[in-house]
């Protein structure tokens, strides 16, 4: 640095200011942060345990674009339906509803009809296809507001007995509290819940997911637990039960709500019977729920059906209600700032499409490849039509379940005698061959690289290379070896001369 330069500068450091203590005025400011409105510092809210943690002072901090580091959201994606609000006024997504009552905007419920249970119903379908398509589940499930576990707790307080008394009399004189579109909202979103929950267990337990395929993660929210298979089944017949005494049977809503609960109930029921198989029953329970997948798919079909008619004669207050109901960006705080998640749904007749579409899917992909598949070559064909299908993760995830368990290829084929076999057929080894012991420690060695080689076309087709390079490769330049050694030892055991082999 020049003479001159040093000059200058020190010029300009000269002109500023003397510095000014301004500690006494940040612990006035830090004295009025007292938690739940004590004038006292004793226990300050930035301090206290659990209510301020590492993610929330980062997200606090406004280090790049304000719109990102704050979560803010244009007012036009909260405004009501109706209104028009500029997307150039950046304000925060409502807070998670702390009940029905909730302080900010209570959710519908006392004057709940048919036709906003049934919107409400659809829009939870939308959510469970968002979820099966890669989703996490603060940006599917848990847009509903009605989900949050707050809200659960009040819908179970008013519609299901709570006092030993109440539930005696519920048994020996059925009569539920509430009315039907109350229990159907409660039914529904019970159901969304217990499917959620069984979707992530299934696909976590298989483990072939890419974060294209499915997110993981929950982001610690709360979730309602008190609650299981039995109990969402029940409120879902409870109110097929109800369903059928209401007036009106052949209006598009009734008829809607009998199919979304029906399909729920066959989509759990079969996801459940095909996460468990086991024994000798395999054939019987994938039979049977091949046949409950292909009658979810007949209602989702007819569902369709009812959609474009239910959607043209949508009313304004029904679409205002689904716009209180259902809130995108209500976990935006969850989720994280960077970069700015544009959570899109689709529109409610493309996502009951593709639900059929995975729905299919369990029938074709999965049923029908377990029922069909009794040989080596048929069942890599058939899998690998699936690996060139783009199949949904929860086919995949099933399908990898129950590839192999009880020591068996889908809980019914010996491994060893199928790849035997298709030695056989292929290349014609007499059985002399089989006998030896090298040749059945050889087979039994072999087993596992067939098993990956089914496996990874099951796999994300953007994946299998990664797999077969890290994992299938090494395990095949070995076996060349071993291959030759039981061939050697075969040929010294048979006295076989030069000429007799190949």
């Amino acid at each position: 640095m020049s003479d001159k330069e040093t000059d200058r500068n020190d010029a300009v450091l000269g002109e500023k200011k003397e510095m000014v203590d301004i500690t006494s005025l940040i612990e006035a400011a830090a004295s009025e942060l007292a938690a739940a409105g004590e004038l006292s510092v004793t226990e300050p809210m930035l301090y206290r345990e659990g209510a301020f943690n590492l993610q929330d002072s980062m997200a606090a901090l406004e280090i790049m674009d304000r719109k990102m580091d704050c979560c803010e959201i244009p007012a036009s994606q909260v405004a009501p339906y109706g209104i028009t609000a500029s997307d150039d006024l950046m304000v925060f997504p409502r807070p998670p509803p702390t009940g029905l009552e909730d302080v900010i905007e209570p959710l519908p419920w006392k004057d709940l009809t048919l036709n906003d249970a049934a919107f409400i119903a659809l829009e939870c379908m939308v959510r469970l296809e968002s979820l099966l398509s890669g989703a996490s589940v603060v940006e599917s499930t848990f847009t509903c507001l009605y989900a949050h576990r707050p809200v659960m707790v009040d819908m179970k307080a008013q519609l299901e007995p709570s006092s030993l008394t109440e539930q005696m009399q519920a048994i020996m004189k059925p009569q539920r509290k509430g009315t039907v579109p109350q229990q159907i909202v409660y039914a529904s979103t019970l159901m969304l819940l217990e499917l959620t929950d069984m979707v992530r267990s299934i696909i976590l337990n298989a483990d072939i997911y890419e974060e294209e395929d499915f997110t993981v993660s929950t982001y610690n929210i709360e979730v309602f637990i008190d609650r299981d298979e039995t109990t969402a089944l029940n409120a879902v017949s409870d109110v097929l039960e109800l369903l059928a005494g209401v007036e009106h049977q052949d209006s598009d809503d009734v008829q809607a709500l009998q199919l979304i609960s029906g399909y729920q109930v066959d989509l759990s029921t079969t996801c459940s019977a095909l996460a468990k198989l086991s024994g000798t029953s395999v054939r019987n329970v994938l039979e049977s729920s091949q046949k409950i997948a292909q009658a979810a798919s007949s209602k989702v079909e007819k569902l369709l059906a009812l959609l474009e008619k239910m959607i043209d004669n949508q009313t304004d207050s029904s679409k205002a209600l689904i716009r209180k109901t259902f809130d995108s960006n209500v976990n935006r705080p969850l989720v994280g700032n960077a970069p700015v998640r544009k959570v899109v749904f689709r529109e409610t007749k493309d996502s009951i499409a593709l639900l059929l579409t995975i729905t299919k899917e369990i029938d074709w992909a999965l049923c029908g490849v377990m029922l069909r598949g009794d040989s080596l070559a048929r069942i890599h064909r058939m899998l690998g039509i699936i690996s060139i299908s783009s199949v949904n993760i929860l086919s995949r995830s099933l399908l990898v379940l129950n590839l192999y368990f009880d020591d068996k290829l889908f809980g019914q084929y010996a491994l060893v005698e199928m790849i035997v076999k298709q030695i056989k057929h292929l290349s014609h080894v007499p059985d002399q061959l089989f006998a030896s012991k090298c040749s059945q420690a050889f087979l039994n060695r072999l087993a596992k690289p067939i098993y990956d080689i089914l496996k990874v076309l099951i796999l994300n087709r953007n994946r299998q290379r990664a797999y077969i390079e890290a994992v299938m490769l090494h395990d095949w330049a070995s076996l060349r070896q071993e291959a030759h050694i039981a061939d050697l030892t075969f040929s010294k055991e048979s006295g076989a001369t030069a000429e007799q082999q190949p």
